[in-house]
C-alpha cells in the first residue's frame, strides 16, 4: 500500500524534526560530559583541539559542496557515483 503525498510529507518532516532534536540533545550531552570530566587546566587544550577539528570538518564540507556542484555541471549521474 502506498502513502498519499499529503500523509507522507508531514510524516517525513516530523521524523526529520525529531531526528534533528535527538542529534542536538546527544551533541549537547556529549559536550556537557566532556566539560565535566576535563580538568580545569586542560580546558584550553580541549578548546583548541575542538576548534581545530571543527575547522577541518567545515573545510572538508566546503570542498565537498564545491566538488558536488562542479560534478553536477558534468552530469547528475557522475555526481551521484562520486
Amino acid at each position: 500500500e502506498s502513502w498519499k503525498k499529503s500523509t507522507a510529507i508531514p510524516y517525513i518532516t516530523f521524523a526529520q524534526m525529531f531526528a534533528g532534536v535527538a542529534k542536538d540533545l546527544t551533541k549537547l550531552g556529549g559536550k556537557t560530559v566532556t566539560k565535566l570530566v576535563t580538568p580545569e587546566e586542560q580546558n584550553t587544550k580541549l578548546f583548541k583541539l575542538v576548534s581545530l577539528i571543527t575547522g577541518w570538518k567545515n573545510s572538508l564540507k566546503g570542498v565537498g559542496y564545491f566538488l558536488g556542484s562542479a560534478l553536477l555541471e558534468v552530469s547528475y549521474e557522475t555526481a551521484l557515483i562520486v
